[in-house]
Order: C-alpha cells, then sequence, then structure tokens
C-alpha cells in the first residue's frame, strides 16, 4: 500500500478508534494482535516518545520486544489516558477493527487485500527507504537475527534502484540518461 493510500484511509477515516490503529501500525510495524492486546500498564513514557511493550503469544515471532513511539506519541497518551488501569488501549477486537478497514478501503476504491498486514509491510520498506541498519530493522519487527524475513519485506520498486544509483552518481554522473554506442568506432 502506497503512502498516499493511507493517508487517504487516516484522513477519511469515521471511526477514531480505527484511525489510531492505523496510525500506530504505520509508524510501528507491528502486528495487528501485539496492538490490540496492548493495556495500560503495556505503555512506558520517557522523554518525547512512548515505549510498547508488545508481546506475541508465539515465541519464535518474537515474544516480548520494545517498540518506541514517536510521531504517534499524543495518540498514545490519549488512549492510555482514556482507559482504566489494566484495560486494553483498544475497544473493539480485531474482528470488528477488520471489518471497518475493509469497508471503508472498498468505499474509498482502494483495491488491495484488506489486511491490516499491508501496514507491517508498509512499515519496513519505509525504514528500509530510510538507511535503518537491516539488525536494528530485525530487532524492531521482533525478527530473529538470522531470520530471512528481511527478504520478503523489501518491496523496493525500480524507481528506489534508480534514485540510489542517481545518488552514488551524481545526478549528472556518468550512469545518469540514456547510452549510446556506437559500434562502428
Amino acid at each position: 500500500m502506497t503512502e498516499k493510500e493511507i493517508d487517504m484511509l487516516i484522513s477519511n477515516c469515521k471511526h477514531p478508534d480505527l484511525r489510531d490503529l492505523i496510525m500506530i501500525l504505520r509508524e510501528t510495524g507491528c502486528r495487528v494482535r501485539e496492538i490490540l492486546n496492548l493495556r495500560t500498564e503495556d505503555i512506558h513514557f520517557r522523554d518525547g516518545y512512548a515505549l510498547l511493550h508488545v508481546k506475541h503469544d508465539n515465541k519464535r515471532k518474537g515474544g516480548i520486544r520494545h517498540v518506541p513511539v514517536f510521531e504517534c506519541l499524543p495518540i498514545v497518551r490519549r488512549l492510555v489516558r482514556d482507559q482504566k488501569n489494566g484495560q486494553p488501549l483498544f475497544r473493539y477486537n480485531y474482528i470488528a477493527q477488520y471489518r471497518r478497514l475493509k469497508a471503508m478501503m472498498k468505499r474509498l476504491g482502494i483495491n488491495k487485500d484488506a489486511t491490516f498486514h499491508i501496514f507491517r509491510h508498509q512499515a519496513a520498506t519505509r525504514l528500509l527507504r530510510n538507511d535503518m541498519p537491516p539488525q536494528i530493522l530485525k530487532k524492531m519487527m521482533g525478527w530473529r537475527p538470522d531470520s530471512d524475513m528481511l527478504d520478503i519485506y523489501e518491496h523496493l520498486a525500480c524507481d528506489d534502484v534508480i534514485q540510489h544509483l542517481k545518488r552514488i552518481n551524481g545526478q549528472n554522473g556518468r550512469f545518469a540518461g540514456p547510452f549510446v554506442f556506437d559500434v562502428y568506432n
């Protein structure tokens, strides 16, 4: 899913809780159940960010890890403030949120698989494009250091290759522009 499509989802979302969920998933790349299972005591506020203690019930899929939130800090503060201690941050379960997401994507004409896992893929790709080192990304996403999941999530387009080569060679470097070969000279 493109950034533009995600922005469109967020700006057209009629359900504040779904909008909050999408924004947190977009920033963190967490699995949707990891976020939906968060309780107030799983959030620890630091200077300028919140640390989410996310848990996955399958130890092979990360167990417990700590994921920082910067951009969505105001959302996380509000969610914690609005819930009683020990309560889940989100009132609606996976099925209710999934149905809302699917209906909203259909209404907006976004013809992609309507799953929350799209936001995990998008987050991993965005972080890779912003030069996050692979080992740090693996830690944040909850993958083992020897995991090959990075290869699966690396959705780099041809434009990414072109932009990288332009940066290496300079905008007007010797590889920028069409190649013309005169085989007779």
